[in-house]
């Protein structure tokens, strides 16, 4: 049996954890220090910059329940090739906003105001039936996440107020889709989004 070493018990750090526990010894180390179970913050939309960091268990969850965290220049900015990989990225966004925009099924997330997403995907929520197909995963479109973090078996207990109702972020694990945006597109690959997006849109 291996030990690991995880550093930080936010989200991903958390499940890292919970799955690896089942067959490792497993040894989180976590800066904060608090000790207490976790309030989450239900906020069911893009986080907002005012914080969008914090430490303990949980970690940034506590602000951004099942959030989207916009991408800032200092994530970026020791790559040489960021910048025009971020402007490819934002294009192919617009293309394909343009058209999940014309389509009833799809409702398509805004940023903050004077914010501008690098887009590493493209999310938009839609209905559990589109969004689980085999022709969807075939062009890269995926859930996001199978549950709310509340709902997750083995952190539950840790959540003080497990029992609330958190709309938003159930409503995210239900219907949060991301669709690719990367360099590696061409245009014959969002031509084949761009049908997806009408057909499963009918």
């Amino acid at each position: 049996m291996a030990t690991i070493v995880i550093i930080g018990s936010g989200l991903a750090g958390s499940l890292v954890a919970s799955r690896l526990a089942a067959r490792h010894q497993v040894i989180v180390i976590e800066q904060s220090r608090r000790n207490e179970p976790l309030r989450v913050v239900d906020r069911g939309r893009a986080a907002a910059l005012d914080p969008h960091v914090a430490a303990g268990l949980g970690g940034t969850t506590q602000y951004w329940h099942n959030g989207l965290i916009e991408l800032e220049e200092s994530d970026y900015a020791a790559w040489p090739l960021a910048a025009a990989e971020v402007d490819v990225r934002r294009r192919n966004a617009a293309r394909l906003l343009a058209a999940l925009q014309q389509q009833a099924a799809f409702e398509t997330i805004s940023p903050l105001p004077r914010a501008r997403p690098g887009y590493l995907r493209l999310p938009t929520l839609a209905s559990p039936e589109i969004r689980g197909t085999t022709a969807a995963a075939r062009l890269g479109v995926f859930p996001s996440y199978p549950r709310a973090l509340c709902d997750l078996p083995g952190f539950t207990a840790r959540c003080v107020n497990r029992r609330g109702a958190f709309p938003g972020a159930r409503l995210l694990a239900a219907r949060l889709s991301t669709l690719p945006t990367h360099s590696r597109l061409d245009d014959r690959d969002l031509a084949r989004l761009e049908g997806w997006i009408r057909s499963a849109g009918r």
